[in-house]
């Protein structure tokens, strides 16, 4: 349900102001709030896209990438353009069963269509999308949250990554997934285990850690969070045990 930012290439859009991490083509970690525009490129100007890779709604324009599945969806009542090199190769009233490599999908539906009822087959259209602040050469980037520390600074900000303030996630002790970094290059993989922390004491902590830490990002937390590490021939873990179907792995290049 967030961003995701693969090869370059936009796969899902940013939800919810969270906080996201990426990495340049250099290999450098990039800690920021992303903010995405996303609009068709047209001969008469830029239409706005609401959404990408989601299901569509009333008085909506989604696009949709062979990223999305085989499968759009359906609508109900509606105008569809298939996009491809640059332009419309299609116009129609329904999804296409499936999305072919290198076509797009712009599905419009209530007084959204009136946006790009002036385009027809053959018409210059083209998806595109700007993410502020610019993060050059961007290969790849995922959503994650929230920001913690900032240039050695502490930037928590719940309210501005629309966190519910009197909720759980924020105001209960739970443990914590940490990602980190340092102005010497060394990348940290903390979790907080124990009795848990609270998400507004998690920056506190990690300064107090007196790690030198430079920018810190929260992942998922609760009974998820858990590290398995070797040790020798071993391996050892800390945190959680419970099955989850996502995690990150840290592998040593082959020398």
């Amino acid at each position: 349900i967030g961003l995701i930012v693969k090869n370059g290439k936009l796969l899902s859009r940013d939800w919810g102001n969270r906080a996201a991490l990426g990495i340049d083509y250099f290999g450098r970690l990039r800690f920021f709030r992303p903010d995405l525009d996303l609009f068709l490129r047209t001969s008469g100007g830029k239409v706005t896209v609401r959404g990408f890779n989601r299901p569509v709604s009333n008085d909506d324009l989604v696009v949709y990438t062979g990223n999305y599945g085989n499968d759009p969806g359906r609508i109900n009542s509606g105008t569809v353009l298939v996009l491809g090199d640059g332009k419309v190769i299609e116009r129609r009233s329904s999804f296409p069963n499936s999305i072919t490599s290198g076509k797009t999908i712009v599905a419009a539906t209530g007084k959204r269509q009136e946006e790009i009822s002036g385009l027809v087959r053959g018409d210059n259209a083209e998806f595109d999308w700007t993410m502020e602040p610019f993060v050059p050469l961007l290969r790849g980037a995922v959503s994650a949250g929230p920001l913690l520390i900032k240039d050695g600074e502490n930037v928590l900000d719940l309210e501005r990554e629309n966190f519910t303030m009197d909720g759980g996630l924020v105001k209960g002790r739970a443990r914590r997934t940490v990602l980190a970094n340092t102005d010497e290059g060394d990348l940290y993989f903390i979790v907080v285990t124990g009795g848990g922390v609270g998400l507004r004491a998690l920056p506190e902590l990690l300064d107090k850690s007196e790690l030198g830490i430079a920018n810190a990002i929260a992942f998922d937390g609760g009974s998820s969070a858990g590290m398995i590490y070797r040790d020798g021939l071993s391996t050892q873990s800390v945190g959680g045990n419970r099955q989850i179907p996502v995690g990150l792995a840290l592998i040593p290049k082959s020398q």
